[in-house]
């Protein structure tokens, strides 16, 4: 076994193959930024830009929103407008990139292109970034085509992470309805085993694989053998392993049925710890750090908070059709979208109830609301 990491909030599981394994994306990850408070200040620009390329899916996943009826119409981002993007981060100092949203990237047909484009940044050392390259996170479903596995290979992301759903084949194939788990083990193989770029600031090849999956909390215990035929499965075409526990939807377990399983545990043991999640009860209270760290950019250009759906979000924080990276990230809009968040104050129905998993630290009142957010200087 290799190295074991856990997520910030101590739930999620991401073991490595062996320790040979770079994983250049702890850099970022691992950033003082993430342990960011009320008070704290701003990064010039953002840590990490992301993009949701397209809004519709090939799949139609149980846990997702896409399932849900949208008032918008399908829609990608044009290629001008994601090269436009990408030079000004270039150029600004922003770290990373991550391509994922509600719908899946793969089909886009500039995805692959624009993972070549970024790659071919040459950038030096400002504000946040200390790499001399702006790495990309790719969350896919991996249902791709052969001509796709051949691009992904010749322009892969830093890391591709595939995100399937349960712990064995019929569970999978069951949630991912209608994906296809031979065809997904196939994809994913071969893109493992023709990997040939190699990444100049540390000679590893890429894609880095993660295979991740959703459980439910008790399953860590309960589900020990499953988890481990999991890891054995994967860890054949995948560099890590991630493991995480499932979020209460709009599709999956009902708030009685889902505290029945989710147990809930201490704060010391790695995992979660449950609060009361009646439906009366819940009401998020705890402050909102997102976009104090990262700029989300929806299929239409809007900017919004990065989680559910950008069009339940209400008034967006800027479109990047007509405003740089700068201006949206210094602009009143977001400016006043982070006082009322970084307190604690929600405004919005999709903010309010924002957690699903619902944590007791989600709880934790901020201490005041900031009259005068403070930036970072761009040349720290």
């Amino acid at each position: 076994m290799g190295r074991v990491e856990y997520g910030r909030a101590g739930s999620l599981i991401k073991e490595y193959k062996d320790d040979g394994v770079k994983d250049i994306m702890s850099t970022y990850f691992l950033h003082p930024i993430w342990a960011m408070k009320t008070g704290s200040p701003i990064p010039d620009m953002p840590l990490d830009v992301q993009f949701e390329l397209v809004n519709r899916c090939n799949l139609q996943c149980i846990d997702c929103g896409a399932r849900m009826p949208t008032t918008r119409a399908r829609s990608l981002l044009e290629w001008e407008v994601l090269r436009k993007c990408v030079d000004e981060a270039a150029s600004e100092g922003v770290c990373y990139f991550t391509i994922c949203g509600i719908g899946e990237a793969s089909l886009h047909p500039d995805l692959w292109r624009l993972c070549g484009y970024i790659r071919s940044k040459d950038v030096e050392q400002k504000g946040l970034r200390v790499l001399p390259m702006m790495p990309t996170i790719l969350v896919s479903n991996g249902m791709y085509s052969l001509a796709q596995v051949e691009e992904c290979i010749k322009n892969p992301p830093d890391v591709l992470s595939i995100s399937v759903a349960g712990l064995t084949d019929e569970e999978i194939e069951r949630r991912r309805s209608p994906l296809q788990i031979d065809r997904l083990w196939q994809n994913i193989r071969t893109i493992y085993k023709g990997r040939k770029v190699v990444r100049g600031v540390d000679g590893s090849l890429v894609p880095i694989i993660h295979v991740s999956t959703h459980i439910l909390p008790r399953e860590y215990s309960e589900r020990a053998e499953d988890i481990r035929a999991f890891k054995k499965r994967w860890f054949e075409v995948s560099d890590a392993v991630v493991i995480k526990p499932r979020m209460i939807g709009k599709f999956t377990e009902s708030y009685g049925e889902f505290l029945v399983n989710a147990v809930s545990r201490s704060e010391g043991d790695g995992h979660l710890c449950y609060a009361d999640i009646s439906q009366t009860y819940f009401q998020r209270i705890a402050p909102c750090f997102e976009t104090s760290r990262r700029l989300s950019i929806d299929s239409d250009g809007n900017v919004w908070c990065g989680h559910h759906r950008s069009e339940d979000f209400g008034r967006f924080l800027g479109n990047v059709k007509w405003q740089s990276l700068r201006e949206i990230w210094h602009g009143e809009p977001m400016n006043e979208f982070r006082r009322q968040v970084r307190a604690g104050a929600f405004e919005r129905p999709c903010c309010m109830t924002c957690g699903d998993e619902i944590r007791e630290v989600q709880r934790e009142r901020a201490e005041r609301v900031e009259d005068n957010l403070r930036f970072l200087p761009s040349a720290v």
